[in-house]
Order: structure tokens, then sequence, then C-alpha cells
């Protein structure tokens, strides 16, 4: 199972009006990561994929959401308005489970697969 760790302190949460929307991505997101991790595994044989994905809603970010390695980075400003799109962070879960290590991988393909591994609309 995929345990998705908060970042952002209680008060950060309520600072920003996402308490409730941080709770509620974080319980989707391990659900939907723990199948994303094993339909890799069965179909890939992809061993020693993370366990673990740290979530944080960042003030500063302007993007929408990013992935770095297992690390998903929110914006707060997107996602304040927003908190109907959970599956643009279950979209960057499949990044932390597809883990390309050591390989040239052309970005169209990792977008593309991620909407079709995402089962939330994005």
């Amino acid at each position: 199972m995929v345990k998705v760790i908060l970042q952002n302190s209680q008060t950060e949460l309520n600072n920003y009006g996402l308490t409730k929307f941080a709770a509620i991505s974080k319980n989707i997101i391990e659900k939907e990561c723990t199948k994303i991790q094993q339909y890799f595994y069965r179909y890939f044989q992809r061993d020693g994929l993370s366990n673990t994905v740290t979530l944080k809603f960042d003030l500063r970010y302007n993007g929408i959401a990013e992935t770095t390695e297992d690390h998903i980075t929110g914006s707060v400003i997107y996602y304040k308005d927003h908190q109907d799109d959970i599956g643009s962070l279950v979209h960057e879960c499949v990044h932390v489970m597809q883990m390309y290590q050591n390989v040239n991988v052309p970005k169209w393909l990792t977008e593309g697969i991620s909407p079709f591994m995402s089962p939330l609309p994005q």
C-alpha cells in the first residue's frame, strides 16, 4: 500500500483553505496510487516502486502540480479555486510510479501514459 505524507502543517492548510481538500486528496491518492503501483508491478515487472509519496501544497508554485522523484507539489493558488481537481494529483502519482531511472524517456510518453493510468477525470 502506498502511504501519502502531507508535508504541510495543519495551520498552513487552514490558512490556505485546503484542510478538507488535502485530507480527501490524501485518501484518494493513497487508494489510486496503490492500484497504479500494483499495475506497474504486475504488467511491467517494475519492482522497487515507492511506497511513500510526499504531498505538499506550495504558495510559491505557479503551475498546477509537478512531480520530483516521490514528491508531489501542488499550487495553493490553483487548488484553492479548483478543489474538485483531485485527478491532477493522481496524474502526478502516475509519474511517481513510472520512476524512470537512468533512462531518457520522451516527455510525450510519460505524459501520454499518465492520463491513461489515472482513473479520475483530468
